[in-house]
């Protein structure tokens, strides 16, 4: 089935008169969701009529219908999609952890000093430079520092004036703005007077200047004195002598991160695709002719490596009153340390027989008529399962999920949120709730394909 889709170019997909009319979109820039990978993709190749189904379609089917009809479903809106013009000045944007050379693809960015993530927990943004076919993704994106994310260390010895007793540390970074909450606590435990405690830390990109807090738990730090060692990137480290001289004697750390830094972005992980028009649609091994890492398997936001851009139905999607690509969905859990190809990793947490692996791919029963769907917008979703059908690409731990594009840049510019049209019920006339969409999808309606599968545990930058 792999090589049957890569082997096929998708053709666009016109929906009839049930579609519902297309949504204008004054003042915006349109990235379709199509453009996020290349016409012979999992993504955009039409599923054949006669592609076999997975042995286990019927019991992993019967799994995904019980969740999608009795759990809270929801409709993601918080995914932006910012396209920028070829001339963006770049910017780097600091990885929290630099690790698969991920870094190097972050190094010059042209991302606008003024866009905006996600207000999700995830803080996602999708990065489109059209003119020169790339596209970069992030995950947790800020213009503010963390504190160090691994807790310090901290060494008893002898030579100062410390009592016996146990010493409790936590360290803040500071920015021009302000500072950041306390990273998590250690303990230095002293059987003899005399002592003293050296506190080691990794230091995080932009800080100006680092606090120390200390107490007899990790509860009752209070600040013991502050380190004026700016650090420009991560990795470097950082120590801090207590000799017992001073008093612990401040405020505690705060509970806000207040210490946001303009023109600094920073990220938890992420991803960068160049030639985005014929991307595959998932992140592999690719090098350029110096042998330099131009992509890795386990690059992206997602928990599959899959593009958080392919999949995401976009507001030109819905515009254009037809979504041309396979779309992504997201289930409570999915199957632990196993994967279906196009996923190349996975966060899976469940060991049950019935348990979906991320990268599974299911389409809608071409037999089932789309016109039974009481909205425009999940007519557009329908037609497109039965044709792209629905991919796996992580869990949610509560419902099942799909994705669209933000529309809060769009309605920040002065216009109207357009989705409400497109929830609208053709029967009452109100508009539904995306949980009661999600609800009335045909899941049962559903064949999995056949699965290519993998075993690896999960990557965690």
């Amino acid at each position: 089935m792999k090589l049957l889709l890569r082997a096929l170019v998708a053709g666009s997909v016109a929906l009839g008169s049930g579609a519902g009319p297309a949504v204008a979109l004054p003042g915006y820039t349109p990235v379709t969701g199509d453009a996020f990978s290349g016409p012979q993709s999992v993504w955009r190749a039409p599923v054949p009529a006669n592609a076999a189904a997975d042995p286990a379609s019927g019991a992993l089917v019967a799994r995904v219908a019980a969740w999608g009809t009795t759990k809270l479903g929801a409709i993601n809106r918080t995914i932006p999609i910012v396209a920028v013009p070829d001339d963006q000045p770049t910017v780097r944007v600091w990885l929290d952890s630099d690790a698969r050379g991920l870094g190097s693809a972050f190094a010059s960015v042209p991302l606008p000093g003024d866009a905006q993530a996600g207000p999700s927990s995830d803080a996602p943004l999708i990065l489109r430079q059209p003119g020169t076919d790339r596209t970069w993704e992030f995950w947790h994106l800020r213009q503010a520092l963390g504190p160090p994310r691994t807790a310090p260390i901290a060494r008893w010895a002898p030579g100062g004036l410390l009592g016996a007793g146990t010493y409790v540390y936590r360290v803040t970074a500071l920015s021009a703005a302000g500072e950041t909450p306390a990273s998590a606590a250690v303990t230095s435990k002293a059987s003899l007077p005399g002592g003293a405690v050296t506190v080691t830390w990794d230091g995080v990109a932009g800080a100006t200047a680092y606090r120390v807090y200390r107490g007899a738990t990790a509860g009752s730090v209070a600040l013991l004195d502050q380190l004026d060692q700016p650090t420009a990137g991560y990795g470097a480290k950082l120590t801090f002598y207590d000799l017992g001289t001073s008093t612990a004697s401040g405020p505690a750390p705060p509970a806000v991160n207040t210490a946001a830094t303009p023109g600094v972005w920073h990220a938890g992980w992420g991803g960068a695709i160049q030639a985005q028009s014929s991307h595959p649609g998932y992140y592999r091994s690719v090098v350029d002719a110096q042998g330099g890492l131009v992509e890795d398997p386990l690059w992206g936001t997602t928990a599959s490596s899959l593009p958080l851009g392919a999949g995401t139905i976009t507001q030109a999607d819905l515009a254009q009153g037809h979504i041309d690509h396979a779309i992504r969905i997201a289930l409570p859990n999915t199957r632990w340390k196993v994967f279906s190809w196009p996923a190349q990793r996975s966060d899976g947490n469940s060991v049950a027989s019935d348990a979906v692996p991320e990268g599974a791919h299911f389409v809608l029963s071409a037999s089932y008529g789309c016109a039974a769907q009481r909205t425009a917008f999940m007519r557009m979703v329908c037609e497109a399962a039965k044709t792209y059908g629905l991919i796996v690409t992580d869990k949610t731990g509560y419902g099942v999920s799909m994705a669209t594009e933000s529309v809060a840049a769009l309605v920040a510019g002065g216009a109207a949120d357009p989705l409400p049209a497109l929830y609208r019920d053709t029967v009452t006339g109100a508009v539904q709730r995306h949980n009661l969409m999600m609800q009335a999808f045909p899941w049962s309606q559903l064949r999995l394909l056949t699965m290519e599968i993998h075993q690896r545990g999960d990557f965690h930058p």
